[in-house]
């Protein structure tokens, strides 16, 4: 029979000139249970998993594409379901942005709590942007799905219909409508 007993140092106490070594008898055994996770450990993977939905806004650079690479995109036909999608990814990540900041408030500020306040705003800040953002391409959907028949005022107030050649700027009151 095999002897299941292993001796193990569980620590060792540093005296005035000697080294005393305690040890401890541990039982093999055939399961191994986990050990249950404290208060630190699920709010890291609460972060972690926060920080890991950060990463689906990779795909929008290739949704957003047909948009910010086609000037006449307004104009044409054909699906507006990616800017959509994308839209959908990007209020995502916003949220996500703020659940890491959140959920790392509490660590943070152990250390210093102006640190963990000022991360926390600025993530806050950089969701409202995420969403300042999706409203100026759900603007352009807007404008797409209305076509040509839009009459929009600009340039000292004269009405002009929606033509090719029309920039950013000249599209703003969509942003208006959206908004509203």
């Amino acid at each position: 029979m095999l002897n299941t007993d292993i001796r193990q140092p569980a620590f060792t106490k540093e005296t005035d000139v000697t080294t005393t070594l305690r040890t401890t008898t541990t039982k093999r055994t055939t399961t191994t249970k986990r050990a249950p996770m404290d208060k630190m450990r699920k709010t890291a993977l609460i972060a972690g998993v926060f920080y890991l939905i950060t990463f689906i806004s990779i795909p929008t650079l290739a949704l957003y594409g047909p948009v910010k690479n086609h000037r006449d995109w307004i104009l044409s036909s054909g699906s507006h379901t990616g800017v959509l999608v994308g839209g959908f990814l990007e209020v995502i990540v916003a949220l996500a942005g703020i659940g890491t900041a959140v959920t790392l408030y509490p660590v943070v500020k152990r250390q210093n709590e102006a640190v963990a306040l000022g991360f926390v705003a600025a993530r806050v800040l950089e969701a409202g942007m995420i969403f300042i953002g999706v409203i100026s391409f759900l603007s352009l959907v807007t404008l797409r799905q209305a076509g040509a028949t839009v009459w929009l005022v600009v340039k000292g107030f004269k009405p002009c219909p929606i033509t090719a050649g029309m920039t950013a700027a000249d599209t703003a009151p969509a942003y208006h409508d959206v908004t509203a």
